[in-house]
């Protein structure tokens, strides 16, 4: 008998290795950020490393710093977003809420 895997992941993840500063998000309120670092991401869900370990089913919020300007100013991007698992490779979040906004211009 052979096994024919099929992804089932709904979305193309694509390996970046990019610094975020995340921090858990609980009754409306954003507590206190550490460092961290993706490692991969797609329009759904981010697999990243951080300082914090995070519970599957925790609220998380994340501010990434993206590779590109926009009017010379740089772009961030704000993510709420809950947790489905975490494991030495890292935690893998749902993103439940994104915007990009410059640098200075109000977040999530």
């Amino acid at each position: 008998m052979t096994w024919a895997w099929a992804e089932r992941r709904s979305a193309v993840r694509y390996a970046l290795e990019l610094t975020v500063s995340c921090g858990l998000f609980e009754g409306g309120r954003m507590l206190p950020a550490k460092p961290g670092k993706t490692r991969n991401l797609s329009r759904r869900g981010i697999l990243f490393t951080s300082e914090q370990q995070y519970e599957a089913g925790s609220g998380v919020w994340m501010s990434i710093t993206w590779p590109a300007t926009r009017d010379d100013a740089e772009v961030e991007l704000s993510i709420l977003g809950h947790t489905v698992r975490s494991d030495p490779d890292g935690t893998a979040l749902v993103i439940d809420r994104y915007t990009f906004h410059s640098s200075g211009s109000p977040a999530l």
